[in-house]
């Protein structure tokens, strides 16, 4: 009973070993994309690490364009108060001048 434990486990470790070995060879066709490289017409191989990397790199970017974009549109609004109290202000300057001027 022990030997055919111990086949058993040869034989699984063995098929598992292959497995393994398909599913690194497959991964590594799989995850190898071509991408116009834009030059001289010859594609870039890309791995899937790479591909990982350059997508963080872009989800990194996208999310301080959207940082900075509501930080610009806080800006703007505050802007927008300032100089909507500011021509309110010269409104009020100006009215006081015309009463000032029919005045005298």
């Amino acid at each position: 009973m022990a030997n055919c434990v111990d086949t058993l486990e040869a034989v699984l470790g063995s098929v598992d070993c292959k497995l393994d070995s398909i599913l690194y060879q497959l991964e590594h066709k799989l995850c190898q994309i071509e991408t116009p490289d834009g030059g001289d017409g010859q594609p870039i191989v890309m791995s899937c690490s790479q591909m990982i990397t350059d997508l963080k790199d872009i989800q990194r970017d996208v999310q301080a364009i959207r940082s900075q974009r509501k930080e610009l549109q806080e800006l703007e609004k505050q802007l927008s108060d300032q100089l909507w109290h500011k021509c309110k202000g010269v409104e009020k300057d100006v009215l006081k001048l015309k009463r000032t001027v029919n005045y005298e």
